[in-house]
């Protein structure tokens, strides 16, 4: 797998905005109230954790560790938080939050991201969530050294990697956490094919952009998606357009549903047959990608997948 994890260089190097399509939207809200306000010129903050910045509590969860790593950026704006993360060597996340304290000091959590588990397969994600406390966003925009990103899991409930913010004087793409390969697919819900008698299929209304990359018995994907309920379930079918297909490449599941503030998603999945690797490589207009929801267990939204290369480029 490529774990191309977004660096402090890399954000140093001022990798441009506006490239990603992640968004929020009606069907898949931010899980805080209050309108969505971006106002204000935004402003970045990034955070390099590990599980060595873990600070252990006499009797307390377990926290730190030895080998985990991950990058955090986020931009505020208005009262919108959005978010990129991209972790290794970590289980999967089973929250996501910002606390209050410095580098030598636990503190209470002030911005909630995701609670529940993430899906094994994953290693990325984007999303948004609204904050409407103005003093709050305002201390951490002016000392953002006084707060720190952390990620739980199950294995370290107290934190399995923590990092500090710092200010970044560049606008981020956010989705750079995204990049999984050269394969792609544009889903819509009118792209899906209704089985008669068979589950609901289409969400009139929703979009997902995905990249693929295959080889050596792995699948690196990603979907940035919109207008759509939290997805269940993502896979690779085999299938022309117009037709359904067998599943080939399980991606993830997640049986409630991702949580609501997740709009992006990136991860691996291993122990793919090599005869489908090298088939999605030769002819991927021949798979299409799915994402299924509950509203639309049969799927929400698909598309064919074709090679963005540049030997393959107009």
């Amino acid at each position: 797998m490529r774990k191309i994890l977004l660096s402090a260089v890399a954000v140093s190097l001022g990798i441009a905005a506006g490239t990603g399509i992640a968004f929020a939207h009606d069907d898949h809200p931010a899980p805080a109230p209050g309108p969505a306000d971006t106002s204000g010129a935004p402003v970045f903050l990034a955070a390099e954790l590990s599980g060595k910045n873990e600070i252990p509590v006499p009797g307390g969860p377990k926290v730190g560790d030895p080998d985990g790593k991950a990058v955090q950026v986020i931009r505020i704006q208005g009262n919108q938080v959005s978010f990129g993360i991209k972790w290794k060597n970590i289980g999967a996340p089973t929250a996501g939050h910002i606390h209050q304290g410095d580098a030598k000091s636990n503190g209470p959590v002030k911005v909630g991201f995701f609670a529940t588990a993430l899906p094994a397969t994953l290693s990325a994600v984007t999303g948004k969530v609204t904050v409407d406390d103005k003093a709050l966003l305002d201390a951490l925009k002016t000392n953002p050294g006084t707060f720190y990103a952390n990620l739980h899991t199950a294995e370290f409930p107290g934190g399995a990697v923590r990092g500090q913010f710092k200010k970044i004087d560049r606008q981020v793409d956010l989705n750079r956490v995204l990049h999984a390969g050269d394969l792609s697919s544009l889903a819509s819900g009118d792209q899906e094919v209704q089985a008669p008698g068979g589950p609901a299929a289409g969400d009139p209304d929703g979009s997902a952009t995905s990249f693929v990359s295959a080889k050596h018995g792995e699948v690196d994907f990603s979907f940035a998606f919109s207008n759509i309920g939290a997805p269940t379930l993502g896979h690779i079918h085999q299938g022309a357009a117009g037709v359904n297909g067998a599943v080939v490449v399980p991606l993830f599941t997640a049986d409630g549903g991702l949580p609501a503030s997740i709009t992006g998603i990136a991860g691996t999945a291993t122990k793919v047959p090599g005869d489908i690797t090298r088939k999605l490589n030769a002819n991927p207009g021949d798979f299409y990608t799915n994402l299924h929801t509950a509203a639309f267990p049969g799927g929400a939204v698909r598309g064919q997948l074709f090679d963005t290369s540049e030997n393959n480029r107009w």
